[in-house]
């Protein structure tokens, strides 16, 4: 804040790098925190598909 006598206040305004440097350590959180997530899920459907693969494999060898 600026008067009109060129008094100002005592605290500094942040100047667009520190709002864009917050911005990027939001995203950059987030990011991450849907990375686990992605990671998280890919190994799921790893898992999944194994199981599935294996009790297919099961089943051909008791039918036949």
């Amino acid at each position: 804040f600026q008067a009109e006598d060129g008094i100002r206040d005592s605290v500094a305004s942040r100047g667009l790098g520190d709002v864009y440097k917050r911005q990027f350590h939001y995203l950059n959180l987030k990011y991450k925190y849907y990375k686990k997530i992605i990671d998280f899920l890919e190994l799921l459907a790893n898992h999944l598909f194994h199981f599935q693969l294996q009790l297919l494999l099961n089943l051909e060898t008791q039918i036949i």
